[in-house]
């Protein structure tokens, strides 16, 4: 229900930003050492260049897992996904705990959005998230609710998307005599073809 809610409301309300060009967020170098180490290759724009809502969600990571793991509410909210009915019996309110891991996660879902028109793409289109959401759903789980394995599970798939995005300009295949050109080649037009033509 949330899900069809947020979509209709996001379609509705952003009428009037559909394909119109949106400031956004500039880039910025990481603070004391970003300028040196922007110049290296392959990760230095990647890890030292990058707009201040990147640096937000990353500062976020070691925040949320302090609150999940070192304080009474972090314990509650556990308790209350794992067993509910002896959360009830301590005295947690579990209703309103789990309204407020709704909101929040409703939030931050939302602030994600956010960022990929206002830092990302700099325009917005209805549906420009594209499931991107339940990817994030399925990282949850795959790092079993831990928030540092999420952000390296993040890393992973982002990665998998921009090499993607990347390969389609590459020359992967190898030359016509080189040994096993007959298999390598057509296994690489295989694997490029459908990025290309979708």
């Amino acid at each position: 229900m949330l899900t069809l809610l947020g979509t209709g409301l996001t379609t509705y309300f952003g009428q009037g930003w559909v394909s119109r060009s949106i400031e956004g967020f500039d880039t910025v170098t990481f603070p004391l050492v970003g300028d040196a180490l922007v110049g290296l290759p392959v990760v230095g724009p990647a890890l030292f260049e990058n707009t201040p809502t990147d640096y937000l969600a990353l500062a976020l990571v070691p925040a949320v897992a302090y609150l999940l793991f070192r304080t009474n509410l972090g314990l509650e909210i556990t308790a209350v996904g794992e067993d509910p009915e002896a959360a009830d019996t301590m005295g947690v309110p579990v209703f309103a705990v789990r309204y407020f891991c709704v909101i929040l996660g409703g939030a931050f879902a939302g602030a994600a959005g956010a960022h990929l028109s206002l830092s990302f793409s700099k325009l917005w289109t209805t549906g420009m998230v594209a499931g991107r959401g339940w990817i994030a759903i399925a990282l949850v789980i795959f790092a079993q609710w831990r928030p540092l394995r999420a952000v390296v599970g993040a890393y992973l798939f982002g990665g998998i998307e921009a090499l993607v995005l990347r390969s389609q300009g590459l020359n992967l295949g190898v030359g016509a005599d080189a040994p096993l050109a007959g298999l390598v080649n057509p296994a690489v037009d295989l694997l490029i073809l459908p990025a290309v033509t979708s």
